[in-house]
């Protein structure tokens, strides 16, 4: 199972030469198909192989694995959980002195493992964020649990720092931190993430199989069996424990028609797709690789830009910073789900919460808490109660509204919600026509004072002069049905407020599925011990990363569940194998509990060490939200603007 004395450079000059073979290929085809008459391509080598000893290659089955598979940790994808896994795999069996007996194997589909995530964070890598907290996941209860095991299991009583975070700097890596907690290599190179795992990876004798695709995983029929992996090649690999650990992207929607334009897609796979969508059904992703009986929720696209039904296209490309509110579709519940506010959020007529929430909200630093109203009374837009709020860029397009903030609110978005945008964040919506008369008056005095009484009457073109660039105050002056020539009179400050505040825009999908970061959906999470991701219905069959049905916003919180749970699954993937080698022929479920009673011992000491550090050094335990400490929420919410 050993690299036989290979090391990273050996890998990188091993992907540079499939590279090279693949754009050898592609120039040959250039030079059959797309050149005049016979001559070559430009880029081709004259030594390239022949068109028959390429084939010959491409046909080339691939070689089978070394070492016993009953001693065998096998990893389904190769990106950022799957490659965490193989380095926490590796070292536990390295330091359960395993490390000649068992070991680890990547089967990746592509060419080389960790190419997903050289593209993150526009080729920077925003690879985790500074606080982490569980209430922004999808699922949070499940994810909360998960980040208590994984600090209970890797810290120690001096250092309290997250494990996470200390694992990148025990590989090597430096790393900066930018606005929002946002975290990123020193390097500023997504390129370093990969370099210092696959390094790290090597160094512990992982294999990497790459361009071997698994396309069904079949679990042991009896204790002390295999799981059988299949391929798309025919051949078949077998494994003692198996870590599940394929992306939403890679494995969703395997043969499926990509979208040929902008679509406006439906939000819920089960919803009327349109040709072309890219919502999966639920058996497609890491569940279409599963037996039957694992529970999956369907497949979407979120984290990307949403389309509107009314697109203002003129003002395409234009950016301005704003808040934007997520409303319900009418006949929502005006109480559809809770919301921390800042007070420079607050829009008029805001209900005071009771007290029982006002007191959650002062024993966790909170302002004020509060249930929104139905922003109609803002708008006069048909809808029901606030879902959501975000802060930043929006970027308008020919198809509706993009922005890392509009990514963030696709997460809640159903098809006939309404964005409502606040193009005067600055200002409190109770105070915005207060605010708009003072600045009439202060311009036509400022008028008055430069031409005397042959000043000319202030238009509401002008009046926005200096506000708003001229393209989006055109359009704010359009909705509130003022002419942007006529002159701009007291009794026309309200419907301008209203539409400075509450700018509407019905949602009707997403706006570019290829833009979108996450696929919301996968296995379901109830089938998973959070503790360890290892299933409840198969023993030694984990899973991890976006292979769960756990999404959360933009800000390095996916990539975060990524390497955690990867490092939870890896980790306790060889625990098992190693106590199976211990116990020789025992019977598989004895192995099992005789191999996690030590691992679970070790970490209820762990967090005794963790606490008695904290109180000892007078300094708050670390502490991730789990599902008992949230905030009270409405029934059918998901949580708040970061769940």
């Amino acid at each position: 199972m050993g690299l036989g004395g290979r090391t990273l450079r050996d890998l990188l000059r091993e992907d540079e030469e499939r590279q090279a073979d693949a754009d050898a290929k592609a120039a040959r085809r250039c030079g059959r198909h797309g050149t005049r008459k016979g001559k070559p391509a430009a880029g081709a080598s004259s030594d390239a192989p022949s068109r028959g000893a390429a084939a010959a290659a491409a046909s080339e089955p691939p070689r089978p694995l070394t070492g016993d598979p009953h001693a065998r940790i096998a990893i389904v994808g190769g990106g950022a959980a799957g490659l965490a896994s193989a380095v926490a795999a590796g070292r536990e069996l390295a330091a359960a002195g395993r490390a000649g007996t068992a070991g680890v194997v990547v089967f990746e589909a592509d060419e080389r493992v960790g190419r997903s995530m050289l593209a993150t964070g526009n080729g920077r890598c925003n690879f985790s964020n500074a606080s982490i907290e569980a209430g922004r996941y999808r699922n949070a209860g499940f994810v909360g649990e998960a980040l208590v095991s994984l600090i209970a299991g890797f810290s120690a009583a001096r250092d309290l720092g997250d494990p996470v975070h200390r694992f990148f700097s025990d590989l090597g890596m430096l790393s900066r931190e930018e606005g929002e907690g946002r975290l990123y290599p020193a390097t500023g190179k997504a390129s370093t993430v990969v370099d210092v795992l696959r390094a790290a990876a090597a160094g512990l004798g992982v294999v990497e199989a790459c361009g071997r695709r698994v396309t069904r995983i079949e679990v042991p029929r009896e204790e002390g069996g295999l799981f059988h992996l299949r391929f798309a090649d025919g051949s078949i690999e077998h494994a003692a424990a198996v870590v599940l650990a394929v992306g939403g992207k890679h494995a969703a929607c395997e043969g499926r028609p990509q979208p040929k334009r902008r679509g406006k897609a439906p939000f819920r796979s089960d919803a009327p797709a349109a040709d072309g969508a890219a919502s999966c059904d639920v058996r497609h992703g890491a569940a279409a690789l599963l037996p039957d009986r694992y529970g999956a929720v369907p497949l979407h696209p979120v984290l990307g830009p949403l389309a509107a039904d009314d697109p203002l296209r003129a003002l395409d490309n234009i950016r301005v910073r704003a808040n934007v509110w997520l409303a319900s579709k009418e006949g929502g519940d005006a109480r559809l789900s809770a919301v921390l506010l800042d007070p420079s959020l607050d829009p008029a007529g805001w209900r005071v919460a009771d007290e029982a929430q006002r007191a959650w909200a002062r024993d966790h630093g909170v302002s004020d808490y509060a249930y929104a109203p139905s922003p109609a009374q803002m708008c006069g837009v048909p809808c029901g109660g606030l879902k959501a709020i975000e802060r930043g860029e929006v970027l308008f397009r020919s198809y509706g509204v993009s922005g890392i903030c509009l990514f963030n609110l696709s997460r809640f978005a159903e098809p006939g919600d309404v964005l409502l945008i606040d193009f005067l964040p600055q200002v409190r919506a109770c105070d915005a026509e207060s605010f708009l008369f003072a600045r009439r008056k202060r311009l036509c005095a400022s008028d008055t004072a430069l031409a005397g009484a042959h000043a000319a009457p202030l238009t509401a073109e002008a009046f926005l002069r200096g506000m708003l660039l001229p393209q989006v105050a055109r359009a704010v002056l359009g909705h509130a049905g003022l002419e942007p020539d006529a002159p701009f009179g007291k009794a026309d400050v309200p419907a301008l407020a209203r539409a400075l505040k509450a700018f509407p825009l019905t949602v009707e999908g997403i706006g570019d599925e290829r833009q979108c970061q996450v696929l919301r959906g996968g296995l379901a999470v109830e089938a998973f011990d959070p503790r360890t991701m290892e299933s409840r219905l198969d023993a030694g069959l984990f899973a991890a990363g976006e292979a769960l049905d756990v999404d959360a916003p933009c800000g390095g919180y996916n990539l975060h569940w990524a390497w955690a749970s990867g490092l939870l699954a890896g980790r306790t993937a060889a625990r098992l194998v190693a106590g199976w080698i211990d116990a020789g022929s025992a019977p598989r479920g004895a192995s099992r509990s005789e191999a996690l009673g030590a691992a679970e011992a070790t970490e209820a000491s762990a967090a005794r060490r963790i606490a008695e550090a904290a109180e000892a050094a007078e300094a708050p335990a670390v502490r991730t939200p789990a599902s008992g400490d949230q905030p009270p929420r409405a029934a059918g919410g998901e949580g708040g603007p970061h769940a």
